[in-house]
């Protein structure tokens, strides 16, 4: 069961300045194909960056 993930439709929003959608994008049959997490170094002085790419069967815009 390591490494399987079950398929979705996901919905990612793009809010602005005053917490409401300026755009959205829906993704079909979505699931995660590679995350990645900077370093977490102790003298390091920049942001913590965690980056999830996903594969999908389809793209719409709204």
């Amino acid at each position: 069961m390591a490494n399987t993930f079950e398929r979705s439709t996901i919905t990612i929003s793009l809010l602005d300045e005053k917490n409401e959608v300026a755009m959205s994008w829906t993704l079909a049959n979505a699931f995660p194909c590679k995350i990645t997490v900077t370093d977490m170094k102790s003298d390091a002085n920049e942001p913590a960056v965690e980056t999830m790419e996903l594969a999908h069967e389809g793209l719409a815009l709204a």
